[in-house]
């Protein structure tokens, strides 16, 4: 085994140990934290035993430990017991309508690929949010909470700043900057190789950062606050509009409640109006920068004109088959 090889097994193996300490000693919630950062960090790229029909990965094996946790934790009554809600029920229709269309419901059967986008893009995030529904959340679990997104929101904007500089040394995992996945080099595309999924995750994490600098004393904000901006910085990498207004409009929602009520309006529309004048000063700009290293200024521009008539088909998809479109995995 090449020694890279090794050092990962290595690391899969003190993943998953940590990863179940931490299921014991720091509950549901604590799980939920492992199944999130070895799926960012030490993901299918980086590290994963071709089983048929699903490749076994260090997150999928912490999930499905974190599913039989809570299972346990229900039994013996050490989980927050919640009812069964209307967000819940909407989740669980759309889990439902989801997989039908990935079995081929209204098009062609069903296929390899499909049912792989159903397990990992709907089904492990829908056993996330139903794990972390279990988890008791005292003050200082929402305080841990808080300060393990603003922490790897950190690491995130430092990752980002190593792409764009192309300093290596600073990129884990190495296989971000890896030509073997060209879409979006250079992007700030993270651990994720998606500049938008590490844009999520810089808006959530910014938001978890902001929360935490309003429960902190003066120094403790005055340490904080540039690590905000270094997360700020790093959204900024990632060259994407929407993820610039996501995270923005993140912060916004986040500051406007942690602000006394009578400055919230000020600060919205403030905000907002900063927003439009930006928007109006530098169409053009956000239109033609240049993003990937293999995509020219002009291509950018072009892309973005190729928006209005991309939605057109997407419409007409819609009306040919407006219930269950074309079939998860299909379409592109």
């Amino acid at each position: 085994m090449p020694e890279m090889e090794g050092v990962v097994v290595i690391a899969g193996v003190g993943a998953i140990l940590w990863g179940a300490i931490l299921l014991l000693r720091g509950g549901i919630l604590a799980g939920c934290l492992a199944v999130l950062f070895t799926g960012c960090c030490l993901g299918y790229p980086l590290f994963h035993l071709q089983v048929d029909p699903i490749p076994v990965t260090v997150d999928r094996i912490l999930w499905v430990v974190l599913l039989g946790q809570c299972v346990v934790w229900r039994k013996f009554g050490w989980a927050a017991s919640k009812p069964f809600g209307a967000c819940d029920a909407v989740l669980a229709s759309l889990m439902v309508v989801l997989g039908l269309s990935a079995l081929g419901l209204g098009s062609e059967p069903g296929n390899t690929r499909a049912i792989s986008k159903l397990v990992f893009f709907f089904i492990m995030p829908a056993g996330i949010y139903w794990a972390a529904r279990q988890a008791r959340l005292s003050p200082r679990a929402v305080v841990g909470l808080l300060a393990s997104l603003t922490v790897f929101g950190a690491y995130l904007a430092l990752t980002a700043i190593g792409e764009r500089c192309d300093a290596r040394w600073i990129v884990f995992p190495p296989y971000i900057l890896s030509p073997e996945y060209p879409e979006f080099l250079g992007r700030a595309r993270g651990p994720l190789l998606s500049p938008i999924g590490n844009g999520i995750l810089f808006g959530a994490c910014a938001a978890a950062a902001l929360l935490l600098w309003t429960r902190l004393g003066r120094w403790g904000k005055a340490a904080l606050t540039p690590v905000i901006l270094l997360m700020l910085g790093g959204a900024y990498l990632t060259l994407t509009r929407s993820v610039w207004m996501g995270v923005g409009l993140g912060l916004m929602l986040v500051a406007a409640l942690c602000t006394p009520a009578a400055w919230r309006k000020t600060l919205v529309a403030g905000s907002l109006l900063a927003a439009i004048l930006v928007a109006a000063t530098q169409w053009e700009n956000l239109l033609s920068f240049k993003r990937d290293k293999a995509l020219s200024a002009e291509e950018m521009a072009e892309s973005a004109r190729l928006r209005p008539i991309l939605a057109t088909v997407a419409w007409k998809m819609f009306l040919d088959r407006p219930l269950w479109g074309c079939g998860l995995g299909r379409y592109g």
